[in-house]
């Protein structure tokens, strides 16, 4: 969640908290019933995708990002996809680290108006 550190900063934690929530639940309505969603630490969380194509999860990325133009929030957010066989031996670690990566370099791509 782009902006989410200024939401703390201004409103505060509960505040923060609140978003979180219902950022979560947003979530949970919109992803398949197979998605595990996890909050990873300040404002990035990961949803895995099992079996997912690339194009599938561009897909669920930009309905998360058509429902946050409702949202009540001033708050975009970054995504980053990656795709691999499990048989390729990559660990979790290294999913999540080129997938970050990926997410970074969809952040810093793009202006984030606000």
């Amino acid at each position: 969640m782009d902006g989410f550190k200024e939401v703390n900063d201004i409103y505060g934690h509960q505040a923060g908290n609140k978003v979180l929530v219902d950022f979560a639940e947003l979530l949970k309505e919109t992803m398949p019933p197979y998605a595990t969603i996890a909050r990873l630490g300040g404002d990035e969380c990961a949803i895995l995708l099992p079996n997912v194509s690339y194009f599938k999860a561009s897909l669920l990325a930009q309905l998360i990002q058509g429902k946050m133009c409702d949202y009540p929030y001033e708050i975009t957010t970054s995504y980053g996809i990656f795709t691999e066989s499990y048989d390729a031996g990559l660990t979790y670690i290294d999913f999540y680290g080129k997938a970050d990566k990926a997410m970074y370099i969809h952040k810093t791509d793009r202006k984030v108006e606000r």
